[in-house]
């Protein structure tokens, strides 16, 4: 199913605030009416952002 709402967010080196970035949306996307997603895109993390990206989609399927 497509979802009804999306949020983009980019990610650069986010490494210390995804955990809870993720904590506050899910809360969000809990609540809503429909359907959601949340699209990380990795905009070049020289830390470890995009494992941990991979961790939320790997808990999350709605994290891509």
């Amino acid at each position: 199913m497509e979802p009804v709402y999306s949020c983009v967010i980019p990610v650069l080196d986010e490494r210390d605030t995804l955990a809870e970035l993720y904590e506050r949306l899910a809360k969000v996307m809990d609540a809503l009416d429909g359907s959601a997603e949340v699209v990380l895109v990795d905009d070049g993390s020289t830390d470890d952002s995009y494992a941990l990206m991979q961790g939320l989609h790997a808990r999350d399927p709605r994290v891509r």
